[in-house]
């Protein structure tokens, strides 16, 4: 499948052509409600994934990336923008998860990845889990909440993002959804219904028991007994 953000504009309004329609009409259905801090923000750059969907071993699903304004600052940096678009594009790197860069670690996502990582990093490195870890986001673009935004696909760049987790299921990533089940069970179905290992049969992708802090951990993920240990194999084949 193409690579959709490879025609991303180059200067704002920050939206693919092909999604601009859908994210105009959520945006004024949001505002006749009132609901200002929804509204999807297009002066800075989507981010559809953080990492290399493409290589990486241990996928995590979000919803979308949130908005505060120290965002408006750190998306005008030459160096962290052609970070995102290096992400955005596949371009090799030594951190594909380029906010686990040393970089931009006071960035807004710097510093809320950072937190959620953290028990990987600290035991693997930062580069490592840079390598094995992507988190994919069910709609690309910026709001400070996302109260109101559909629970059903609504633009077109959304089909890339599930065929990106379709792929990593086929190459048998571990797949891990940090929030909002139901949206991404709808874009991809094969969630509903992994393959698990001789006798467990079919199960749904795994979600963290506090799915609105996202904290990837072994206490976050004490339910699924194993999968915290698989997680570990699996960003331990990326060290160097």
């Amino acid at each position: 499948m193409n690579n959709p953000w490879k025609g991303l504009p180059p200067r704002e309004p920050y939206v693919l052509k092909e999604d601009w329609d859908a994210v105009e009409r959520l945006n004024d259905k949001l505002r006749r409600r009132g609901a200002k801090s929804s509204t999807i923000r297009h002066e800075i750059l989507p981010v559809p994934y953080v990492g290399n969907p493409l290589t990486a071993s241990v996928i995590l699903l979000s919803l979308n990336p949130g908005f505060q304004k120290p965002d408006l600052f750190h998306y005008k940096s030459d160096k962290f923008r052609k970070a995102c678009k290096d992400s955005m594009l596949h371009r090799p790197s030594k951190y594909p998860f380029y906010l686990l860069d040393p970089r931009f670690s006071k960035t807004c996502g710097g510093e809320y990845w950072s937190r959620r990582l953290r028990t990987l990093t600290e035991k693997h490195g930062n580069e490592a889990v840079a390598r094995a870890v992507c988190v994919i986001q069910w709609h690309p673009y910026h709001s400070a909440v996302s109260t109101g935004h559909p629970d059903q696909k609504f633009c077109a760049s959304q089909d890339y993002s599930g065929w990106l987790v379709e792929q990593a299921i086929k190459r048998n990533c571990v797949v891990l959804l940090l929030r909002s089940r139901e949206e991404w069970q709808s874009l991809v179905p094969e969630l509903k219904s992994l393959p698990g290992k001789g006798s467990k049969g079919r199960k749904p992708a795994p979600i963290v028991n506090a799915p609105r802090s996202q904290y990837v951990t072994e206490k976050n993920l004490e339910q699924y007994p194993g999968l915290w240990l698989k997680i570990n194999d699996a960003i331990a084949k990326h060290k160097r």
